[in-house]
């Protein structure tokens, strides 16, 4: 390592933890917004058909993604610096980019851990089915730990090599913080309820009978 590197691994990872604590605070905030009832049930409805569209392996169109796109566009509330988040957005492009080269560069010493980061996961939407399952068997609403617990009860013979990488920085596996993010996704969707009762999660209505 060059001796006269200016940062420590903890002065990177104090940063990443301001813009992972920055993202998640706006997320929480945009998700907390109360929407129009008819824009949350056009959302609803557009979530919906994407999901399956995807069960069914079938191309989403361009159109439904815009139109999701737009709604989501609609709670976002006025406290939220939207040019703020487009810098984030458009620099972190711009870092991932140079960290590519670097990497790339790299020929030595971090080749296995390039391998380990590029290890199966679960999908996204799996996820979110046992999320689902899990909210309907706590009669729609349940906290965070509950409901990560019931999902590990759900996939424990089932996850792949990469939901089982241990994550020092998260305290957690790879599989427990990608459940956090996706009820997050899920709250900004319609699937989860605005935030009513803290540290409570609520399925929305709709959801609570199976297809």
């Amino acid at each position: 390592m060059n001796s006269n590197c200016k940062y420590t691994a903890e002065d990177v990872s104090g940063a990443l933890d301001v813009l992972e604590s920055y993202i998640q605070s706006v997320l929480s905030e945009t998700t907390d917004n109360q929407v129009d009832n008819t824009v949350n049930t056009q959302l609803r409805e557009i979530t919906k058909t994407i999901e399956r569209l995807e069960k069914l392996k079938i191309p989403v169109p361009e159109s439904l993604l815009t139109e999701k796109l737009n709604l989501l566009s609609l709670i976002v509330q006025p406290s939220i610096s939207v040019e703020l988040v487009n810098e984030v957005y458009n620099r972190l492009n711009v870092l991932l980019e140079n960290i590519t080269i670097i990497l790339k560069i790299s020929n030595k010493g971090d080749r296995a851990k390039l391998r380990r980061s590029k290890l199966p996961m679960t999908k996204h939407q799996i996820l979110r089915e046992c999320i689902i399952n899990a909210l309907r068997e706590y009669n729609g609403s349940a906290d965070r730990n509950s409901i990560i617990d019931h999902v590990g009860e759900q996939l424990k013979d089932k996850f792949l090599p990469g939901d089982l990488e241990w994550r020092d920085d998260w305290k957690c596996y790879v599989w427990q913080n990608r459940v956090c993010w996706e009820l997050t996704d899920m709250r900004i969707a319609g699937v989860i309820k605005p935030k009513r009762q803290t540290g409570i999660w609520e399925l929305d209505d709709s959801y609570m009978k199976k297809d």
